[in-house]
């Protein structure tokens, strides 16, 4: 039995989509973490006489977030034009439809536990 091989048409190579959920996943992840928290807080502190500095990342974790779901649902439409989908295509959209829903529920939950944090109710 031999490993397949990588082919010239993309097959092996991560999608846009797929690579701005992994950089929101450990942005997220540089936040929970406590070593990396209290260094981003100081960073943010330090920041701070900065207005618009600290808001970049509130930006770019809400933006890139549309951005790729925007990305994907422009892959799901060429994806259903194009009458002959490689096998490859569509399991690449499996991929990136997977890393999607997984990022959306971890935002949705952070949004929730936020909110009954600052309504009191936890």
């Amino acid at each position: 039995m031999s490993m397949p091989s990588v082919t010239p048409n993309g097959v092996g190579k991560i999608s846009s989509v797929s690579a701005i959920v992994l950089i929101n996943f450990v942005l997220l992840g540089s936040c929970l973490l406590p070593a990396t928290r209290d260094a981003l807080g100081q960073v943010f502190q330090a920041l701070k006489h900065y207005p618009p500095l600290p808001w970049l990342f509130d930006l770019w974790v809400v933006g890139f977030t549309f951005f790729a779901t925007g990305l994907f649902i422009r892959k799901m439409v060429k994806a259903w034009r194009v009458a002959e989908a490689s096998r490859s295509r569509t399991s690449a959209l499996v991929v990136d439809a997977a890393f999607l829903l997984c990022w959306w529920i971890a935002l949705l939950v952070i949004i929730a536990w936020a909110l009954m944090l600052g309504t009191g109710v936890l």
